[in-house]
């Protein structure tokens, strides 16, 4: 309110008349120093064109004036506001040769959070120049966000794309199975029609909206995950940290049931599996998969090939991996969080094997099977809704 007139409000900074054509690009301060201070916003005795948005009052004032169309309105950093969370206050006094980047590096473990010193300290003028003997306030990072029932995994920092504070790796405390944080988005579900090694089912490629954020098996579910939460072990190739297959639609629901999780919607593994991509795979080579080719006609501990961008192992191959969805044609238009057929016959499958060729792999590649069907190739992943 009354941004434009009633009052002038007093700004923080120094004026300069020269000051716009050389002030810095980000966070900008004003000048270092100078006589006056900035008003804006003009005044009940002001014309309006002095109240304009872009309006500076010329003459500035002298930081002792009093005057009857002189006020203020009030700001805080939200960093300084959660430095002082449970009454803790961090500070640091600056060492010679100390830089914010240092200072970063000191109390995050990463220069990169330097920006955050800066910001939380108005008496730092110019961020290259640190005055020996100050100390600075170091505002304290806020906890990660964790959905109930998880950990933040060792090591783990903030998901980079919605500054919403969710952990961008989690640890389910139940099974121990890792998760990673995929944000909310848009995508090309399906392939172009002249993609080599299409199936007619991949059609026609269609825009797909994802509101939620929300968490992916950081690999497909082990054998010894499997293991904790059903008591038995059906997989025909053993090992704790193979990928359990011999398992049935109808069994990988009993296994989320208990375990307080979920299959992922189909729409949600393709986003996941391009991870930002629009090619036949998330990849360029075979680092990444294991399929009739390299697999040795066996499965593979999880986590041997490379991660896609968004840090899931085993996307294309190892095992097939079922989905919650019914198994059906493709809507024509554009589609928010589907969900697929409300009803079917048969469940999805995707993400080709170890037993298939290369092409089956590919990112919109699709299969189904009866939901009591198993074999030596079908297992799956987990997921889990931000909430």
């Amino acid at each position: 309110y009354d941004m434009h007139g009633n009052v002038w409000e007093w700004c923080a900074d120094w004026y300069d008349r020269d000051y716009y054509g050389g002030s810095a690009r980000e966070d900008s301060k004003g000048p270092h120093s100078g006589d006056i201070h900035v008003m804006r916003g003009g005044s009940y005795v002001t014309t309006a064109a002095q109240c304009r948005s872009g309006n500076r009052n010329q003459y500035g004032s002298n930081p002792t004036y009093v005057l009857k169309d002189l006020g203020l309105r009030v700001a805080l950093s939200p960093s300084l506001d959660a430095n002082r969370a449970g009454g803790v206050v961090v500070t640091h006094t600056v060492q010679r040769g100390d830089t914010l980047a240092s200072i970063s590096q000191q109390y995050y473990g990463t220069m990169a959070k330097w920006k955050l010193i800066y910001e939380a300290n108005n008496k730092i003028s110019n961020p290259n120049v640190l005055r020996v003997g100050e100390a600075l306030v170091i505002p304290q990072l806020p906890a990660l966000r964790v959905p109930t029932g998880f950990r933040a995994a060792p090591g783990t920092a903030a998901e980079p794309y919605t500054n919403t504070g969710w952990a961008k790796e989690v640890i389910h405390e139940k099974t121990g199975i890792e998760m990673v944080f995929i944000p909310a988005g848009e995508f090309m579900m399906g392939s172009p029609s002249n993609e080599s090694g299409r199936g007619s089912d991949e059609g026609p490629q269609h825009r797909v909206r994802l509101t939620k954020p929300f968490y992916l098996g950081k690999y497909e579910v082990t054998q010894r995950e499997w293991r904790k939460v059903m008591g038995s072990n059906p997989s025909g190739f053993k090992g704790d940290r193979n990928p359990v297959e011999q398992v049935s639609w109808n069994d990988c629901r009993e296994f989320v049931d208990k375990a307080g999780l979920r299959l992922p919607t189909e729409a949600e593994w393709e986003y996941a599996c391009r991870a930002g991509s629009s090619t036949r795979f998330s990849f360029d080579d075979n680092s990444y998969a294991w399929y009739d080719g390299n697999s040795e006609d066996k499965t593979h501990p999880v986590g041997q090939k490379k991660p896609n961008a968004w840090g899931l192992f085993d996307m294309h191959g190892n095992v097939w991996e079922w989905c919650a969805d019914w198994y059906g044609n493709y809507s024509s238009g554009r589609v928010t969080d589907s969900q697929g057929p409300s009803s079917g016959s048969s469940r999805v499958l995707r993400g080709g094997s170890w037993y298939d060729f290369s092409q089956i792999c590919r990112s919109a590649n699709r299969s189904y099977g009866s939901p009591d069907g198993t074999n030596h190739c079908l297992g799956f992943r987990v997921a889990r809704t931000c909430n």
